[in-house]
C-alpha cells in the first residue's frame, strides 16, 4: 500500500485504508506469490540460466558442469 503523505498522518491513512480491504486479499495467493521469491527458486533459476548459457556455448568445462550441478570440492 503507497501513501503520498510521508509522515504520521499519511501512515496512519494507508494502515486504514489496508485494514479496510484486509478482507479482500487471499492468503494463499499471496504465499504463492512470495513463495516465487524463495531462495530454491532463485537458485533453481540460475542453475537453469547457466545450463541454458553453458549449453548455447556448447563447452561446458567440467568445473562448470560441477558447479552447476551444485557439487563441491
Amino acid at each position: 500500500m503507497r501513501f503520498a503523505r510521508q509522515d504520521e498522518q499519511g501512515l496512519l491513512g494507508a494502515i486504514e485504508a489496508f485494514e479496510a480491504r484486509e478482507t479482500s486479499y487471499c492468503p494463499e495467493t499471496i504465499r504463492q506469490h512470495a513463495e516465487t521469491f524463495s531462495s530454491a527458486v532463485f537458485h533453481s533459476r540460475l542453475r537453469a540460466f547457466i545450463n541454458n548459457e553453458l549449453a548455447a556455448r556448447n563447452e561446458p568445462s567440467a568445473a562448470s558442469a560441477r558447479l552447476v550441478a551444485g557439487e563441491r570440492r
